[in-house]
């Protein structure tokens, strides 16, 4: 179960950004947050289960780009919204419909899913509501919204 307790949601994404900055560096890709002065509001949460979340989006953001892409964390709502996108392979939508609903589901060779089961897990948990999906722009966002 979550501990929850005040967290900066900035500042939780800006940490795990920054960790994740120079293997992404490695492989090309740029790791950019995007905030507003009145995005310093706090959520209630667990702030290592989120980090363990936003791992996740970005672990398997860096594996749809490959090399040479971008990643962006932005945040809405005064800081109860965050968006996380990036330009790789996207999803079909195909899916997108089977990514959160059927256990163990993976687009990747190698993959098991788990990462995702723990996504869902833990947003749902936190009563977030949250959509993964490519647009039209060819950019995937994983929109995550806490109430």
């Amino acid at each position: 179960e979550p501990h929850k307790q005040p967290v900066s949601l900035k500042a939780l994404i800006a940490k795990t950004m920054l960790l994740w900055q120079s293997e992404a560096a490695k492989l090309g890709i740029s790791l950019e947050v995007i905030t507003s002065p009145d995005d310093g509001n706090l959520i209630h949460a667990d702030s290592i289960q989120l980090e363990q979340v936003f791992t996740n989006i970005i672990k398997n953001a860096m594996d749809a780009i490959g090399h040479s892409g971008q990643i962006r964390a932005e945040l809405h709502s005064r800081g109860r919204g965050v968006v996380i996108a990036d330009n790789g392979s996207g999803l079909t939508k195909e899916a997108a419909a089977q990514i959160f609903t059927q256990p163990f589901f993976s687009t990747k060779e190698r993959g098991q899913g788990i990462g995702l089961m723990i996504i869902r897990e833990v947003l749902q948990k936190h009563n977030a509501r949250f959509t993964l999906q490519t647009h039209s722009d060819g950019w995937t966002r994983f929109e995550i919204w806490f109430t």
